[in-house]
């Protein structure tokens, strides 16, 4: 379960977390306060890209997962490919193991068995 600390911190500042249509993370609400997750244009969002395009491996990750997951956007496997090709480039195998899963099941890349297991 997602704290609500946690959740909040995604969200810009004075944005409320009980207003929004969007089930809460995790699923149906049950009763439960509802959250919020960032959008393209949100300042949690902004602040991640920026990570990102510095070169901060878990900002690239980060990215990566928003676009795959759709989370405040469209989901985009192909965008979320080239976040998680340049954090796994940074060495990190978790962003490796990731990335190889796109590339083993054709997700916003050509599908690629010899790419997959590198």
């Amino acid at each position: 379960m997602v704290s609500i600390a946690f959740a909040t911190a995604f969200l810009a500042p004075g944005q409320d977390t009980t207003t929004s249509n969007t089930p809460a993370i995790g699923g149906d609400t049950n009763g439960q306060e509802k959250l919020t997750v960032p959008s393209s244009n949100s300042i949690a969002f902004q602040e991640i890209k920026a990570r990102a395009e510095k070169g901060d491996a878990h900002g690239q990750w980060e990215l990566g997962s928003m676009y795959a997951e759709g989370r405040g956007m469209e989901k985009d496997k192909a965008e979320a490919a080239k976040w998680y090709a340049k954090a796994a480039e940074q060495g990190d195998a978790k962003k490796q193991r990731e990335l190889g899963f796109m590339f083993a099941h054709g997700w916003g890349v050509e599908k690629d068995k010899d790419e997959a297991l590198k």
